[in-house]
């Protein structure tokens, strides 16, 4: 934010990233916003003040998309290093094990490979309200 006070208003810039932002999403009771960037991090934003509340490192690549768990608990996150993490987010932490894509199978010609490159189609992520159920949208093709 360019101006100092203590709450955000209308037309605010959140800076702080070093490189350009990717994703956006809010949280479930609307009092934080979430960015993803290339700078290889999530912010996590108090929308009231606008003030950067945490920094969410850990990936290798920028991160393309990020989306809240239903409850606000569980934030999770896409990057270009083709990995998935989930961010608890009352802790700012993942853990240890990430979610990779599976290596591709050995090609069968003619056919193409089973699996895409995940960093190049992924493009949205959602959480179900209804368990522990992850959509992925992948670019061109059908939802996952």
């Amino acid at each position: 934010m360019g101006r100092r006070h203590s709450r955000a208003q209308e037309g605010d810039a959140l800076s702080g990233h070093g490189e350009p932002v990717s994703c956006c999403s809010w949280s479930p009771d609307g009092r934080v916003l979430a960015s993803a960037s290339q700078d290889k991090t999530l912010k996590l934003w108090d929308v009231a003040t606008g003030a950067c509340t945490a920094t969410l490192s850990g990936h290798g690549l920028w991160v393309t998309s990020c989306a809240w768990s239903p409850d606000g608990r569980v934030l999770a996150s896409a990057s270009k290093d083709k990995t998935l993490k989930l961010w608890d987010t009352s802790t700012h932490t993942a853990p240890a094990a990430v979610l990779h894509p599976p290596p591709p199978p050995p090609p069968a010609p003619p056919s193409p490979p089973l699996y895409a490159d995940v960093a190049e189609l992924l493009t949205r992520l959602s959480l179900s309200q209804y368990g522990p159920a992850l959509v992925a949208e992948l670019g061109a093709r059908d939802t996952v």
